[in-house]
């Protein structure tokens, strides 16, 4: 898998919380135009998130990277906040299929 991740530090929980349901429901509305197998958002208590955008391919990946950077600079005309972005390759990863998460 190819991933592209995203580190948003907007500086309190608040402001984590709602950028969170910003790109959740940015990505559930065109989800099935998007070329990715998985997108995870993970926010900390910090007012810190993390999107882990996952594709089987490069090529599909640099398709959702021009999507996902515009919705990353829609996210800063909004909020006063600090971006990274990094595309990275898996080594490793376990999965226990059908493994509850309480949450």
């Amino acid at each position: 898998m190819f991933y592209r991740i995203y580190t948003v530090k907007l500086g309190s929980l608040a402001n984590a919380k709602l950028a969170a349901a910003f790109f959740t429901e940015t990505f559930e509305k065109d989800a099935h135009m998007l070329p990715v197998a998985s997108i995870e958002i993970f926010f900390d208590s910090e007012g810190s998130l993390l999107i882990h955008v996952g594709a089987t391919s490069m090529a599909a990946l640099k398709r959702f990277n021009k999507y996902g950077d515009a919705v990353l600079e829609e996210l800063r005309e909004s909020f006063v906040c600090k971006t990274d972005k990094f595309t990275t390759v898996s080594v490793f990863r376990f999965d226990q299929a059908k493994a509850k998460v309480a949450v």
